[in-house]
């Protein structure tokens, strides 16, 4: 199966891929792509915010998509604070309860050269949009935690309530709008009682954070303000590995009143290496799979061009999207996807089974053919029957002449399209206003050029070694 990756990732390389972000309903909010390494693997359901550096130090779990592990320590440490996020690609509804919770494991190598932190990412919708609750591990050996943020790039404004002001967060009846609140590991009203007192503990400890947000009046100053509540957890195991559950503080953000927009959750780290486990995201109203559904049931009922392609990789790329959330997605749904993956390939079977050497737009069509092909996600690849016939079409077109042609000079590239074969009627190479939706991966609306089957030719080895392996697979 890796083999098959690293050869569809060099197809897609020589032929250039495309991506799209399409934006979404909701106050500044969009949907980000689907985080494509340097290996060309496509981590469905993840985004990262990170520059090019940084975005190589998350790791993901082949079989569960699921982020497992941050190097931050190893990456760009000068670029990271507020600017290393791996966000789930879960777009939550502006007015939902929910929570989002993380385990945290510390790497045993750490040590003090600079302050590392790690957290959860509690509210973002963009840069200037965003709510962090992070431990942090000062150079001093002591540590505290912060719930940071800015909601339309200034610092939040919020207010906590009296019971669980301490230390740094002395209670006042008014919003309080300042940058920096820490939560001390000696404050007892901030600190799980398994961490409280001990220095350095975060560079040992296994600590879990979680974060519990709803909608909710709070009465400040005799004003009373409907905005969103943040609940803070620390869950750490006793001796006894039972684990305890502590509210380390509560916040209430003014700015985030009803109608503020859809938003995303996630993970964060500077300069803090940790193992990352129990990712788990819960919420009220909201059904991830909704969107996913209504793209399947938007599907055409039959496929007639290359456009319609687009959108049965576009519901496919989503459904890998919901990765833990896949359990539960109604069967009729998956089904109908995958009826709708069978149509697609029975029409690429289709435009390869009419490719015809005797006419002068061969090369032109086995370069569309191609092009169709190269473009697919695995799912429909898989389900196309007629690959070894496009191979030899491909290595035919290296020295084809056109059997109308009197002369015995090579006959040129510029071809005009045949209108009959399905893919020249509709060339992937003439749909500029509809690209498929990729996210990367196999899932690309291929470039082609003119003459590509000829500059592509080489590769019908690799087309011969790929269907070979399918072909042992299926036996």
């Amino acid at each position: 199966m890796k083999n098959k990756k690293v050869l569809m990732t060099s197809l897609l390389a020589m032929a250039g891929t495309v991506l799209l972000a399409a934006a979404l309903p909701g106050r500044a909010v969009y949907a980000f792509d689907d985080f494509v390494d340097g290996d060309g693997n496509t981590h469905y359901g993840w985004s990262l915010v990170a520059n090019e550096t940084n975005s190589t130090i998350w790791d993901f779990d082949e079989e569960t998509g699921m982020v497992y592990y941050c190097r931050a320590a190893e990456g760009d440490t000068s670029a990271q604070r507020v600017y290393n996020y791996a966000l789930r690609n879960l777009e939550i509804e502006e007015d939902d309860s929910y929570s989002v919770s993380c385990t945290f494991t510390p790497d045993p190598d750490s040590d003090l050269s600079v302050e590392r932190s790690y957290g959860i990412v509690a509210w973002y919708q963009d840069a200037d949009n965003y709510l962090i609750y992070w431990l942090q591990q000062k150079t001093t050996s002591d540590w505290s935690g912060q719930f940071y943020g800015r909601i339309d790039g200034a610092f939040r404004s919020m207010y906590v309530p009296k019971e669980h002001c301490s230390g740094a967060i002395p209670y006042c009846d008014y919003w309080r709008k300042g940058e920096y609140y820490d939560m001390w590991w000696d404050q007892a009203n901030d600190t799980n009682p398994e961490l409280f007192g001990q220095k350095n503990i975060l560079l040992t400890k296994t600590v879990t954070l979680k974060v519990e947000s709803n909608i909710e009046d709070v009465v400040v100053n005799s004003e009373t303000v409907n905005c969103r509540k943040f609940v803070l957890h620390q869950i750490v195991d006793d001796e006894s590995g039972n684990p305890v559950d502590f509210i380390s503080d509560i916040f209430y953000i003014r700015q985030l009143v009803p109608g503020m927009g859809n938003f995303y959750t996630g993970l964060y780290s500077e300069c803090f290496s940790v193992g990352l486990s129990n990712f788990a995201l819960t919420t009220t109203t909201t059904d991830f799979a909704e969107n996913v559904t209504s793209l399947i049931s938007a599907l055409p009922s039959s496929v007639e061009s290359a456009v319609d392609i687009s959108k049965i990789i576009e519901a496919r790329n989503a459904y890998k999207g919901l990765l833990d959330f896949q359990d539960g997605f109604p069967a009729e749904s998956l089904s109908a996807l995958e009826q709708a993956e069978s149509n697609a390939a029975a029409y690429v079977d289709a435009v390869i089974a009419a490719l015809d050497n005797t006419k002068s737009t061969f090369p032109t069509d086995v370069d569309n053919a191609y092009n169709l092909y190269a473009g697919l996600n695995p799912e429909i690849q898989n389900k196309v029957t007629k690959l070894d016939a496009l191979i030899n079409a491909v290595k035919e077109a290296k020295d084809w002449t056109d059997p109308s042609s009197s002369s015995e000079e090579p006959t040129s590239s510029e071809h005009p399209t045949s209108s009959e074969t399905p893919v020249s009627e509709d060339p992937v190479t003439s749909q500029d206003s509809e690209k498929p939706s990729s996210g990367g991966g196999c899932g690309g609306a291929i470039m082609a050029t003119a003459g590509t089957s000829l500059a592509l030719v080489a590769l019908g080895g690799g087309l011969a070694l790929l269907a070979a392996k399918r072909r042992k697979e299926n036996k």
